[in-house]
């Protein structure tokens, strides 16, 4: 009895145990009513890239604490809803989508895997609907699904008028300054899976009103992969109107010039001009040297010029053509005025009429005829 006793107090104590553990990274929503990103003044700030993000209401534009470069990365999908994304593309696209990025930075990357616990992980990927905590959706699923943090849950306007799609980024260890990167997909839109990565388009488009979206999936765990590593939004202003870019909102399943210059800056590498081999789908050169920009001003004035000459050229060439067919066709018309109306003209004519005057012929009977 003793002994029976103490079993069930151990047996309590080791269930108490497990549930603490478990509740630490239980589902815990927070909802609020005022979107937490705010907007982004950049004036004083004159960076090529930025880096920062999570807490999502403030931006930590010059903290170089706010990167995270793992040698291992190790990932933990929080997947609210497979019945509508399948955690198994899920995983297949970090893979393919970390193992490009390694090929930037040199495989700085020793390995990519998933965690055997929510707490071993440095890139965590939540899949949920931001209108509703998924405690209180019938249609979410909860057993077995943990979550490192607090899910931001907003009102349908809110999400309307902020955009609320996706989101990447870095919350902060203040203790250790250890950093952990969280990827948000707002499931309420659709996301849309495709198997063929060089040749299925890439698709991003929405409604009228902009409340329901449908996006290519991979373009999108690209986008907020990269803020996971702390890489923000290129600037909008730039001098290039052509300049593409994944980190420009531009939906790609390959990463650009800039978005490879960032990820490996955010790993310590050269940004040098030769970099440029990784990209050629959506090129951007890195700036010129003065005498790259002397060529380039000569070839712009040299075609620019040569366009104008041929332009005065072919526009000269057109009159000169008007006034000559007007000459010919006044001269022609005057030289046979003035031979119709010269004196030998009208003799010469005169005796042709008479030479070739038609005889009137008159038959009359029995075969005689009178000439006139």
């Amino acid at each position: 009895m003793f002994f029976s006793s103490q079993f069930v107090i151990f047996y309590s104590f080791v269930l108490t145990s497990i549930n603490e553990c478990i509740n630490n990274n239980e589902i815990k929503c927070e909802y609020l009513s005022i979107g937490r990103d705010q907007s982004l003044i950049t004036n004083e700030i004159q960076r090529h890239k930025r880096f920062v993000l999570f807490p999502e209401y403030k931006l930590w534009l010059n903290d170089w604490r706010y990167l995270n470069h793992p040698n291992k990365f190790i990932y933990w999908i929080s997947n609210f809803y497979p019945n509508k994304i399948h955690s198994n593309y899920v995983q297949s696209y970090i893979h393919h989508i970390v193992n490009n990025i390694n090929k930037f930075i040199n495989n700085k990357i020793s390995s990519i895997g998933q965690a055997t616990s929510i707490d071993k992980a440095n890139f965590h990927y939540n899949f949920f609907n931001y209108e509703i905590c998924p405690t209180d959706d019938s249609l979410s699923t909860t057993i077995n699904v943990q979550s490192i943090e607090s899910l931001i849950i907003y009102s349908r306007q809110v999400i309307k008028d902020n955009r609320y799609r996706a989101h990447g980024g870095i919350l902060l260890n203040s203790i250790n300054n250890s950093t952990i990167s969280t990827m948000k997909f707002n499931i309420h839109h659709t996301f849309l899976i495709h198997q063929d990565f060089q040749y299925d388009p890439v698709e991003y488009k929405c409604n009228s009103d902009g409340s329901h979206c449908f996006m290519d999936l991979y373009a999108v765990m690209l986008h907020e992969t990269l803020h996971g590593f702390g890489i923000e939004h290129t600037e909008k202003k730039l001098a290039n109107k052509n300049f593409l870019a994944v980190m420009h909102l531009y939906a790609s399943r390959i990463m650009c010039h800039d978005d490879i210059r960032a990820i490996r800056m955010v790993y310590g590498l050269s940004v040098k001009r030769i970099n440029s081999i990784y990209d050629d789908t959506c090129r951007r050169d890195f700036p010129l040297n003065p005498l790259q920009k002397l060529i380039n001003k000569c070839h712009r004035l040299i075609i620019f010029y040569i366009y104008r000459i041929g332009l005065s050229i072919s526009f000269i060439l057109f009159l000169l053509t008007i006034i000559y067919i007007l000459l010919i066709k006044h001269y022609l018309h005057r030289n046979d005025y003035d031979q119709l109306s010269s004196p030998q003209s009208i003799r010469s004519q005169q005796t042709y009429d008479k030479i070739h005057k038609p005889a009137i012929n008159a038959f009359l009977w029995h075969n005689d005829y009178l000439n006139n």
